[in-house]
């Protein structure tokens, strides 16, 4: 069965609209996924998250970047969503949360001197940018 990334651009518009089909990944999800990492990082580690770069990959309307992102993270969302990424740059914004969200895909970000210290890919949707021919094989 092929994966449908179509659906994040047909409906990434309301990631944050409670109606949206979408949206059940905040709710219902979100908040164990974000408390685990919480723990981890600051709990566990005794990490500072003023100190915290975190990266997102796979971010969508920007769930788990703004969780971040209110934690005191520096937060990079990426999506190859260009729909999810614009969605969540309104949201981020009219929030007054800084996000740095950009349309692209995990396999293709770059290290550099300021690499993230926390990397998050925990999407319940399955997405590939590859294409159907090259998905199932190495």
């Amino acid at each position: 069965m092929p994966i449908d990334n179509e659906v994040y651009n047909r409906e990434g518009e309301g990631w944050w609209e409670e109606d949206n089909p979408l949206n059940v990944l905040h709710g219902s999800i979100t908040p164990g996924r974000f408390a685990y990492f919480r723990e981890v990082l600051t709990n566990r580690l005794g990490l500072d998250p003023g100190d915290l770069r975190a990266l997102d990959i796979g971010c969508g309307g920007g769930f788990l970047a703004e969780e971040f992102a209110r934690l005191g993270c520096q937060v990079v969302g990426v999506d190859p969503s260009a729909v999810s990424i614009e969605t969540a740059r309104r949201h981020a914004a009219a929030t007054g949360l800084d996000v740095d969200y950009r349309v692209g895909s995990g396999e293709r970000q770059t290290a550099s001197s300021t690499s993230p210290t926390a990397v998050t890919s925990s999407s319940m949707c399955p997405t590939s940018t590859r294409s159907p021919a090259r998905s199932h094989g190495p």
